[in-house]
């Protein structure tokens, strides 16, 4: 058990030391191995915590909806709307890829994709 969490470099816990050891030989259970781990203060690593970087103030308003949800306008330049979408349909190659941002008038109506996608190249 020391030798596994010492070659993890002292980042598995339980769970992982007890995959090891079973892959390696013979049946250990998971709750004797933690057991052991707290009477020996053996720990695995914690993983970190994701922080909060955007704390809004309660005390601000919220932005209001101007269009009140009607993304259609009698004639352009009168309403703009914007979108922020995945570029994975755009190259459908590869998995994701970089976000790219469109600000369209709301007037402006694009007929969907009509030509067939590009092939991937093997």
């Amino acid at each position: 058990m020391r030798k596994v969490h010492a070659e993890s470099g002292k980042t598995y816990g339980a769970k992982r030391i007890t995959a090891e050891l079973r892959a390696d030989g013979p049946v250990v259970n998971r709750k004797r191995i933690e057991r052991l781990m707290r009477q020996h203060s053996i720990q695995g690593r914690m993983l970190k915590r994701r922080h909060r970087t955007t704390i809004p103030d309660p005390a601000l308003q919220a932005v209001r909806d101007l269009l009140r949800r009607n993304f259609t306008a009698s004639r352009p330049n009168r309403a703009w709307i914007g979108d922020i979408t995945q570029s994975g349909a755009a190259t459908p190659c590869r998995e994701g890829g970089p976000p790219s941002a469109a600000r369209v008038s709301a007037a402006i109506r694009i007929p969907p994709r009509t030509t067939p996608p590009v092939p991937c190249p093997p």
